[in-house]
């Protein structure tokens, strides 16, 4: 679990839904949490959403545009349930691990983008309706001469799909990974 004063709850959230006998590690940096999954001395890191604006450093899913060995994959969003019961933690993040997601037939998926700078949000979005996807909140990180993309998209989507190759990427899309709806969300 990654949890700074910047991503409060997170601990309390993995807690509620891995359960109390589960061994917890608490990391300072999402970094840190990630490099523990990647050498294996972690099973899954719990992360905090990605949100726009964010520094260099909280932008962990960038780190998911490579596909290293092993690919780690965002394989569930928490919390898994909503409406939420007064007390509960309020956190929100996405769970990854070194393995690909499973379908579970009412999905929706991340696609990692890496685009020309220029390339505004209302474009992206129209490329990827273009693609046959159905776009949903997208978070954008500009670094000139690049822009990077993150898009959840409706449904589940596999790393052959061939709609990703009739995007006009500057790299091939990277499927991040997929996720369950939570219960309780449309």
């Amino acid at each position: 679990v990654a949890e700074a004063a910047e991503m409060p709850g997170m601990a309390a959230l993995a807690r509620e839904h891995f359960g109390a006998a589960t061994p917890l590690n608490i990391r300072r940096s999402a970094a840190q949490a990630l490099s523990e999954v990647s050498a294996g001395t972690a099973g899954a890191a719990l992360l905090p959403m990605p949100a726009d604006g964010e520094t260099d450093a909280a932008a962990w899913w960038t780190a998911l545009l490579h596909k290293d060995d092993p690919r780690m994959h965002v394989v569930a969003r928490l919390p898994f349930w909503a409406p939420r019961a007064e007390g509960t933690p309020t956190a929100q993040g996405l769970v990854v691990c070194a393995a690909a997601p499973d379908p579970s037939g009412h999905d929706r998926a991340l696609l990692g983008l890496e685009l020309p700078a220029e390339v505004s949000r209302a474009r992206l979005m129209t490329l990827m309706t273009g693609a046959g996807f159905v776009p949903g909140p997208t978070i954008l990180r500009r670094r000139d001469p690049v822009m990077q993309a993150l898009v959840e998209v409706d449904g589940f989507v596999a790393d052959n799909d061939p709609r990703l190759a009739t995007l006009p990427t500057l790299r091939p899309p990277v499927v991040v990974g997929a996720y369950a709806v939570p219960l309780g969300v449309a």
